[in-house]
Formats: structure tokens, sequence, C-alpha cells
């Protein structure tokens, strides 16, 4: 499983989100399977498809296909530690239904994003942060195994990772609003 947790809190609420999921998705031994098959080290990647999407216009489908298929794969392990290895069958499902999900989607994901990032000009935040948000907002609206919560966690910590500290806080605030507007 690519989840490294440095903080005592948040890997509490990661144990803790863990556990209810496997409870809802997969009963009592759900929580061994689901972090076996590593479904939340899916969101990176699918956080990179969606993006990739936003360059290339490449269908869904096809950007899945292409961008994992072995050969392309294997070459992307050189680049970036979240493709060492192959997504599971659990993370390839996910991945489908997000970077679908958030292409068809797009246009509402950003009107959401728009009207939560107050006093600031969408044009001015990076395709990655966007994206990111998108994905979150997403998950918020239509994954039902998804808690809020997690989803928002996950943001903010890509959003560190990619783009600093600061954008971190500020994908806190918008999908915290967004959140509370529910």
């Amino acid at each position: 499983v690519a989840l490294k947790v440095e903080d005592a809190g948040l890997a509490t609420f990661v144990l803790s989100y863990l556990l209810l999921l496997s409870s809802t998705m997969f009963g009592v031994s759900g929580l061994i399977r689901c972090y076996k098959d590593g479904i939340f080290s899916g969101k990176e990647l699918a956080i990179h498809l969606i993006y990739a999407r936003e360059f290339t216009g490449e269908e869904p489908a096809q950007i899945v296909t292409d961008r994992l298929n072995k050969e392309y794969y294997a070459q992307l392990a050189n680049e970036n530690q979240v493709y060492e290895e192959r997504p599971s069958k659990a993370q390839m499902a996910y991945i489908d239904a997000v970077v679908s999900g958030v292409a068809c989607r797009a246009e509402e994901l950003n009107a959401i994003i728009q009207q939560f990032s107050i006093g600031w000009d969408v044009s001015r935040i990076s395709r990655l942060t966007i994206t990111i948000m998108q994905l979150a907002i997403y998950e918020i609206s239509y994954l039902e195994d998804v808690p809020t919560g997690v989803a928002i966690s996950e943001a903010v910590r890509l959003a560190k990772k990619y783009d600093g500290d600061d954008t971190g806080a500020f994908v806190n605030g918008v999908l915290g609003a967004f959140a509370r507007s529910l």
C-alpha cells in the first residue's frame, strides 16, 4: 500500500476510515483485503490521469488503457514512485470509475470549485490543484464508500505534495465549505 503516515493523529484517522470503509464495503475481513488491495493508492494515479486528460483531450477509457499498459507504465516508474507497482484490480476499478466520472461531470465540478473559491480567480489556480479538487468533489458527491473527511484529507495531502502547504490550506477551505453546504 502506498500510504505513508507521519502524524499519529492522521494515522488514527486513516485507520478509523479503513475500518469504517471495510466494514461497509467488504464485511469483517474487509480491512485486511482493502488495505492489501491498496484502493487508496489508486487515487494518486487517478489524479495523474485526470490531469493528463486536460492536455491530451483523450477519452477517459483511452487514457486509462494507454497510460496503464505494461510497457508505458514501466517507463513511468523511472519518473515517479507512484508508478512503481501496477494497480490492483480494485485500484483499476476505482481509477476507471473516477477518471470517467470526473470527465463526464467536469463542468459541474468546475462550477462548484468556482462557487466555493471565494475571492479567487479560478484561472489563477493551478490545473493540478483544480484536478485534485475535482476528484475530491466527485468522491464526496458520487462515491458513497468514500467519507467526506477522507476525500478532503487526501485532497489536502496531494495538494501539499504537488503544490505546497499554502495550496493545501486553500484546498481544505474550498472543500470544507463545499462539504458544509451539503
